[in-house]
């Protein structure tokens, strides 16, 4: 799965140090996420194309669709929220 995080604005624009904490934050969250949720394996790819911030993901075979659904919920409620209160006018997609 593909977990993007993409400018509400087109004007909005951030620096390269802004870029770096935002991406060093998403992959924080979705390290915790899931610890708490899935707690198998998983392996993280940056998405390094254009000024393009997140992570393509891959979860073990051992997860369920439960599990999946409930990790990508919670990763899109964490990061949301994270990026609300930085005040930044981004929002997750995720995409299979």
């Amino acid at each position: 799965m593909k977990i993007n995080i993409v400018p509400i604005e087109t004007k909005e624009i951030l620096s390269m140090k802004e870029q770096k904490i935002l991406h060093v934050s998403v992959l924080n969250i979705i390290s915790l996420v899931n610890g708490l949720i899935v707690g198998k394996e998983i392996v993280m790819n940056p998405i390094e194309k254009n000024d393009d911030i997140g992570f393509e993901v891959f979860l073990s075979d051992e997860v369920s669709e439960e599990e999946k659904k409930a990790f990508c919920e919670r990763v899109v409620r964490q990061v949301s929220m994270f990026l609300k209160m930085s005040e930044v006018s981004y929002l997750v997609n995720i995409s299979e």
